[in-house]
């Protein structure tokens, strides 16, 4: 393990350290001011218009494919490009987008530094988008209870290795027969405290996921930094060794995506949710740079930004720097993924902005697979791109076969009551016989249709707040140690109740997405 580990560094700062010149181009002459040069070429010629920035100053390369940067060695780590549209870049350790170079910082102030990047033709103004987040690869042993040696799992690291991965793989490998494929992580790959408790860090998560056979984009997340310290940029420095900059963009096709670091980071797991004015600046200059035909913007990190507390339009802010960061994409239609919270969700942020929290690959930390703490499934997610239009978007169930079914329906034993609170022995008695539907990413702008029998009913059904009951049943079994744990505690999630007038009829319910204009059609019946 440590001689694969070491091997894996000198790789990665071999990679990332030497300058890459591209052959076949000619010398590239100094300008003066400019202390970082280069080329963005594809087949042996200059690629135009192309944006490059060391993280401050962001400029484009001419029509030959050059470019010149200012840049100061004290502040900047990289100099990365915006990949094109209809171009990806190179890559390294078999599937992490290499789209960008480590400056050395021993050189001279005025020495000149060369860069060249290479990019290969891509028609992928047409592609799916597989999102995930939290896999936590820890090397942890899952017991119950914590440390007792209980084993009811194998190791998470395992898990994720032999049941995930496959899955990921398995679901990848049936699209890219049609359609290309970009993979998009949105952090906690890892967890710090087990790097060295368990030596399970950046370089075994690599290793875990070597077979990923499409190109996958990383924002951090809070647990990829280093608990260690208190310095945001020394708690960061790990996740620079493996992935480069915390903060970039590329483009897919006709959509711009925004990669950002949105945690001030205080050790031990503290941190404030606000993105640092250096990235604010960079991404004023990176949208200005932006061809003016391109509107459709991913804005991608880790720690959610929005939610809805209830009602559409009550919204609760998680972002303290919100307002900065909003009207930067004020003339943009912007969806915002985020992780984090090992759910999901969905808020209108405003007419043109949509967040959507992402369910965690990890669900209950590893402890039951398939499944989050408030009864989501542990999936990933596929979005499908058409030119600069979102077509679909739908959780995949990795653990249910790659189940595509957007629903979870509770039809058994089930009553108006079911749900209520946090522990089935205190729902309370009584109840009418009903069924509960689970619609991932139900939101309150959704609206539904029943009927039984065929005929349209009115006023028997409503979206309510219940603890799903499948979730429920794992705390009250013991299998989620929620008290050690205690981010692991369920919360209420948005349930439909449908409640018959005939107990015996065929109930048939369509909830309607209105983001996504998408229907979902369940039908079902009550059974005894």
């Amino acid at each position: 393990m440590r001689n694969r580990k070491f091997l894996l560094l000198l790789a990665a700062a071999a990679l990332f350290a030497a300058p890459v010149r591209s052959a076949g181009l000619p010398p590239l002459p100094d300008k003066p001011g400019a202390t970082v040069k280069g080329y963005v070429e594809c087949e042996g010629r200059g690629v135009e218009g192309v944006v490059v920035s060391d993280g401050f100053n962001v400029v484009k390369t001419d029509a030959e494919g050059r470019y010149w940067l200012k840049t100061k060695l004290s502040r900047s780590e990289f100099v990365m490009i915006s990949t094109p549209r209809g171009y990806d870049p190179e890559v390294y350790s078999g599937f992490l987008p290499k789209f960008f170079c480590a400056l050395d910082k021993t050189v001279g102030k005025k020495e000149v530094q060369q860069f060249d990047f290479h990019l290969t033709r891509a028609a992928n103004d047409d592609y799916s988008l597989l999102v995930v987040a939290d896999e936590h690869v820890s090397g942890r042993v899952i017991d119950i209870p914590p440390g007792s040696g209980n084993v009811i799992a194998p190791v998470d690291s395992i898990q994720f290795r032999d049941d995930f991965m496959p899955r990921l793989v398995e679901y990848a490998d049936s699209l890219m027969r049609h359609t290309p494929v970009y993979g998009l992580n949105l952090g906690d790959m890892t967890h710090s405290e087990y790097w060295f408790r368990n030596k399970t860090g950046m370089a075994e998560y690599l290793h875990l996921a070597k077979d990923t056979p499409f190109l996958m984009y990383h924002a951090i997340g809070n647990h990829d930094h280093c608990h260690k310290y208190e310095n945001d940029y020394e708690a960061e420095a790990e996740y620079r060794k493996y992935f480069g900059p915390t903060y970039y963009s590329f483009n897919i096709g006709k959509v711009h995506y925004v990669v950002l670091d949105d945690m001030l980071y205080h050790g031990r797991n503290k941190y404030d949710k606000i993105i640092a004015p250096e990235q604010l600046a960079w991404l004023y200059k990176d949208l200005r740079a932006l061809d003016p035909g391109i509107r459709q913007l991913v804005v991608a990190c880790h720690v959610p930004l929005a939610a809805n507390n209830g009602a559409w339009d009550d919204i609760w802010y998680n972002l303290k720097n919100k307002d900065e960061l909003f009207v930067l994409l004020q003339d943009y239609d912007v969806t915002i993924m985020t992780g984090d919270w090992h759910t999901e969700g969905t808020t209108r942020v405003n007419d043109r902005i949509v967040e959507y929290v992402h369910p965690a690959v990890t669900g209950n930390w590893w402890y039951r697979q398939g499944i989050c703490c408030n009864g989501y499934p542990a999936a990933f997610t596929e979005y499908v791109f058409r030119g600069d239009r979102l077509e679909s978007r739908s959780l995949i169930d990795w653990a249910n076969g790659n189940s595509k079914q957007q629903y979870r329906v509770y039809n058994k034993g089930v009553t108006s009551n079911t749900g209520i609170a946090s522990s089935s022995a205190l729902d309370p008695a009584g109840g009418a016989p009903s069924v509960l539907v689970f619609f991932w990413g139900v939101a309150p702008n959704w609206t539904f249709v029943c009927r039984e029998n065929g005929e349209q009913t009115y006023g028997r059904g409503q979206l309510v707040q219940r603890y799903d009951p499948l979730a429920r049943s794992l705390v009250e079994e013991g299998i989620i140690p929620y008290e050690r744990y205690t981010w692991l505690k369920q919360k209420p999630v948005r349930l439909y109740l449908y409640t018959p007038k005939d107990p015996g009829a065929e109930i048939e319910i369509v909830g309607t997405d209105h983001i996504r204009n998408r229907d979902f059609r369940v039908v079902t019946r009550i059974e005894r």
